[in-house]
């Protein structure tokens, strides 16, 4: 029998949830004990989820979890917030169908989390929440596209990266040193226009991110931090991240034409408006008597 045949019949539903975050997954089943499918192995959990339905309405769709403060995932977003977000799928199958026919029912992302006592409420908005199609570019000096955005960006990160190892954790694991960021500002520097001043070397990675191993990610925020170019400031401290660990390290862009070309010899592919002026002639009016503007251009001259 087909997986709609036994949906359709006096079939024996079971439900099974991975939730993921980088390189954590985890696996559970609304069942009295743990399971094994399709060679993965679900963990029994006591739980209740609201059902979906379908609109016009975008937020019909989202789903609200209720479980145990327990519950392994909670672990993410205590202490220090998970930096990337948690997936969530939902799979249906029917436990005396010999085949154990998988059906995907459901998928989105975890948005938000509300304590109750000993349960936690986990509020699960569908994928398909905000992929409106929305104007994708401003008419801003600065660029549209995010950095290795691609497309847009177009580069490679791979090609503007630090491979390095962490020799202090401060400031309650938001200060980082890790070896050599100054030395290869320079070396990506000289590979590319060799524009850049030292200044501008020192605070090379400011902008950019911190990547772990096991997926964690950190925005720099500052750089050259205490006049130490190898010394950086994150936003959240890592949740695991220990000394002597190795991490990769990702250039930061102002989002500037200035920095696209010097910083990245990418300036073919700057998606901004440097050279709007500053005062918009068909909306804004000129003082009486005046035919021209001597206001000057926002780009460079």
């Amino acid at each position: 029998m087909s997986f709609d045949a036994y949906e359709t019949a006096d079939g024996s539903p079971v439900e099974v949830i991975e939730f993921s975050n980088g390189l954590t997954t985890i696996r559970v089943a609304n069942t009295v004990r743990d399971i094994t499918v399709s060679a993965k192995l679900y963990s029994s959990l006591t739980y209740t989820l609201t059902p979906f339905a379908q609109s016009k309405n975008s937020d019909d769709n989202n789903r609200t979890m209720v479980v145990s403060n327990q519950f392994a995932v909670i672990a993410l977003y205590q202490g220090a917030p998970t930096s990337s977000s948690t997936r969530v799928q939902i799979t249906r199958f029917h436990n005396d169908d010999p085949a154990k026919q998988l059906q995907s029912i459901w998928a989105g992302r975890i948005v938000a989390i509300n304590h109750i006592g000993s349960e936690v409420e986990i509020l699960l908005q569908p994928i398909t929440n905000g992929s409106e199609s929305t104007p994708p570019d401003t008419f801003s000096a600065l660029c549209n596209a995010m950095l290795f955005q691609s497309p847009g960006c177009n580069l490679a990160r791979s090609n503007f990266r630090h491979i390095g190892t962490v020799s202090s954790i401060t400031n309650g694991g938001l200060n980082l040193i890790i070896n050599n960021l100054r030395n290869q500002a320079a070396a990506l520097d000289a590979g590319v226009l060799g524009a850049l001043s030292a200044g501008d070397l020192d605070i090379y990675w400011q902008g950019g991110y911190i990547e772990t191993p096991d997926g964690e990610i950190r925005d720099i925020v500052e750089g050259n931090v205490g006049a130490d170019p190898d010394e950086v400031r994150v936003n959240l401290p890592f949740r695991s991240l220990l000394n002597g660990g190795g991490v990769n390290v990702y250039a930061g862009c102002k989002l500037d034409r200035g920095t696209c070309k010097n910083k990245f010899n990418n300036v073919i592919n700057f998606q901004g408006f440097p050279d709007i002026p500053e005062i918009d002639p068909a909306n804004t009016e000129l003082p009486s008597g005046t035919r021209v503007s001597t206001n000057a251009f926002a780009g460079p001259g």
